[in-house]
């Protein structure tokens, strides 16, 4: 069996769960339970938080399948922020309810809450495999994609919800801020029509409408909504103030605007202090700028993409209170956080930018173009980076020909591509641009390019060429524990089995804390009949995660060995209440079973 990454959290639980036995309980423990449930809701009405979990806790405790009680206090646990907790109970819910759609949205929302998209996605899904026609699952699925900037997909599912249901205004409100942000103006202001038509006093409808406004370039009409909203008495935001104060600085009123954006205090907004300093620059005011600048910069972050306007105004400002050194270190770090600042012109004007810091340093001239080359490469490089820890190999190649356009020779956008090529299951192509990285001096980095290269010989089948490539990346660097770990993987299937416990015990060493390194090494350990050892590895993979779900598949292996088929038979059954279809992990069972019933015959 492969090694998994999704765990079940809750195998204790399923196992208290299938030895449950629902004839057990008596007529009083029922009322027991109920009772305990009346007094939990009663409690957390009065805002007794704590007594009331303790009364739900009692009440799951007399009855673990009580779902009125398990649903209630997943509820509580969302409510209060305690996203981790709500899980495992809707985990539980699930396995009792796994037709359920409605549980599979509210643990998506968990998940989303926490940030895991991926699996908040998988949930979503599940819920919508199930019933289709359930509005509020195909509106979470839209306002994921939204979130996640993919406004395409965003789109079908809001178009799926007002299909079903014309009046929804949620879906027409996101739809609308899909429109918003793919700039297709005309059509927003189409759905926030129908969310004002639904729901006229809405006063976030009426600030999207303000957005699409200055969007749309028509300042005059966003402050009126603004002074509509005001005169509602509506309670403004610093979103609120930033916007407002944006729109007067489209009409060039920068008096106007700067008394909006100074409006919020002890905030610690980025973009406020940017377009203080701009309107600050605007004012003649070149210190003030400056100051508000340095703020805006120091609070978005100096690595930060968002930072590169700020920086390129910064450059401007420099420029022009006579500090030509300054204003080029800022210019030219603008250029690597966003390198099409230096070209794009269009960008430019879109961006507000105080001018065109390039010609009045006069880096326009052909001579510098090779350093400006390389640094924007270099800022394409670190986007490729970050699409591919994100799992985007498709924009990471988008990045990469463009680096490679602009420095044909740069090693390392080869190595890159090549990572992002894999990633796509693309191998010969990657074993191509690896190759090719190799042979390129300029910005070479030879060891993960060797590393990344065996992981892809790996995937091919090749498991000489792969050993050969990783020992070459430990022989330019031995203390890399992931180097050895996948050495080890390679060395048990050509069956050197001395040779991956060699490997996995440097692994173990350099990287004591990596509970999946026990689990093979127990494996390894297996294989070479020195089964006591592995059961100590699985043990204490166990010891620190009760719910490991390679430890247990290990385990029995290595219980499988010693002959102690029973408890073989158990590590193996608790191995398929994960993953139920896994074929050999039940033929591992099976034969366990036969051996265990041979034995008591």
């Amino acid at each position: 069996m492969k090694t998994r990454t999704n765990i079940v959290l809750i195998l204790c639980l399923l196992f208290n769960i299938v030895c449950f036995n629902q004839r057990a309980f008596s007529q009083e423990q029922q009322q027991d339970y109920e009772i305990a449930y009346k007094k939990a809701i009663q409690l957390m009405d009065e805002g007794k938080t704590q007594e009331g979990y303790d009364y739900l806790n009692k009440a799951i405790g007399i009855n673990p399948r009580f779902y009125d009680a398990l649903y209630a206090r997943s509820y509580y646990f969302m409510r209060d922020g305690q996203y981790a907790k709500a899980i495992r109970d809707y985990d539980l819910l699930i396995l009792l309810y796994p037709n359920v759609a409605s549980l599979y949205l509210y643990r998506g929302q968990a998940k989303f809450y926490l940030e895991d998209y991926e699996n908040a996605e998988t949930d979503y899904r599940k819920g919508y495999q199930l019933d289709s026609t359930y509005v509020e699952v195909i509106n979470a699925l839209g306002s994921l994609y939204f979130v996640m900037d993919l406004y395409k997909d965003a789109e079908e599912y809001f178009n799926k919800v007002i299909k079903l249901n014309p009046d929804n205004i949620y879906a027409h409100y996101y739809r609308a801020s899909t429109y918003y942000y793919t700039k297709r103006y005309d059509l927003a202001l189409k759905d926030i029509a129908t969310c004002l038509k639904l729901e006229p006093k809405d006063a976030d409808v009426k600030r999207l409408k303000a957005l699409v406004y200055l969007g749309k370039a028509k300042p005059k009409d966003a402050i009126a909504i603004y002074d509509q909203l005001q005169k509602s008495k509506v309670t403004f935001e610093e979103e609120d103030f930033y916007n407002w104060g944006i729109a007067y600085y489209q009409l060039r009123k920068y008096k106007q605007a700067l008394f909006y954006f100074k409006t919020p205090q002890k905030h610690k907004n980025s973009n406020l202090y940017h377009y203080i300093g701009k309107t600050n620059y605007k004012l003649k005011d070149t210190r003030g700028a400056l100051a508000n600048l340095n703020k805006a910069i120091s609070l978005s972050g100096k690595d930060n993409e968002a930072s590169a306007t700020m920086y390129y105004d910064r450059a401007v400002v420099q420029y022009r209170m006579r500090r030509p050194r300054q204003a080029r270190s800022d210019f030219l770090q603008s250029i690597f956080l966003m390198p099409e600042l230096q070209e794009n012109q269009s960008l430019n004007k879109s961006l507000n930018l105080l001018g065109n810091v390039q010609v009045m340093l006069k880096l326009d001239k052909k001579s510098e173009k090779p350093l400006l080359d390389s640094i924007r490469t270099q800022g394409y490089q670190v986007r490729a980076e970050a699409f591919i820890s994100s799992g985007d190999s498709k924009n990471a190649l988008k990045e990469l020909q463009a680096a490679i356009k602009l420095s044909p020779d740069n090693s390392y956008s080869y190595t890159l591509r090549g990572i992002a090529y894999a990633m796509k299951n693309t191998y010969n192509d990657a074993v191509q641009d690896f190759n090719k990285a190799l042979k390129l001096p300029q910005n070479r980095n030879a060891e993960k390019t060797y590393y990344s290269r065996g992981l892809t010989y790996k995937e091919l089948g090749m498991y000489k060429e792969a050993l050969g490539s990783i020992t070459q990346a430990i022989a330019i660097n031995n203390k890399v524990a992931d180097y050895y770990y996948d050495r080890a993987i390679l060395e048990y299937e050509t069956r050197n089995i001395t040779g991956a416990i060699d490997d996995i015990n440097v692994a173990i060493k350099l990287a004591p804390a990596k509970l999946n390194y026990y689990t093979d090494r127990a494996l390894y350990l297996s294989e070479n009949k020195q089964y006591k050892k592995a059961l100590d590895d699985c043990n204490l993979v166990l010891k620190q995660d009760a719910n490991n779900v390679m430890a247990y598949y290990s385990r029995g292996i290595a219980y499988e060995g010693l002959t102690k088929y029973a408890e073989a038979v158990a590590d193996f059954s608790k191995v398929l209440t994960v993953y139920p279809n896994d074929r050999e992990v039940n033929l591992l069972l099976r034969k366990a079973l036969n051996k265990m019933h041979q034995v008591k015959k």
